[in-house]
């Protein structure tokens, strides 16, 4: 069995050639799209919506009022409700954060 941080690889293997830049690249899947950074971007307030987000490479940190949540390739996040959130990101441009984000609709 693949540890994580080789299944992270791997899936950072797949979606590196796929972005076009820094930000969130949308993709011909609904509700999928996927997301580069190649620096940090400080602690920024922000709303998830009910999402799957899976990081390939680098990480990030979410706060939740005093509770923090640390998710990197070895922890992914799974968001049901519409929650305000500050996240803070960690990238580089030798290893950008390469994200996986599948959103669904409240409506499915």
């Amino acid at each position: 069995m693949a540890s994580t941080a080789q299944a992270g690889n791997a899936l950072a293997t797949v979606i590196a050639p796929l972005v076009k830049g820094d930000g969130i690249n949308d993709t011909p899947l609904p509700g999928v799209s996927l997301l580069c950074l190649s620096r940090h971007q400080i602690r920024t307030p922000l709303i998830y919506e009910p999402s799957l987000t899976i990081i390939a490479q680098g990480r990030k940190m979410g706060y939740l009022g005093d509770r923090e949540i640390y998710y990197d390739p070895g922890h992914y996040l799974v968001q049901t409700l519409p929650l305000p959130f500050e996240c803070e990101t960690y990238g580089s441009p030798e290893a950008p954060l390469l994200v996986y984000r599948c959103a669904w609709s409240r409506h499915c």
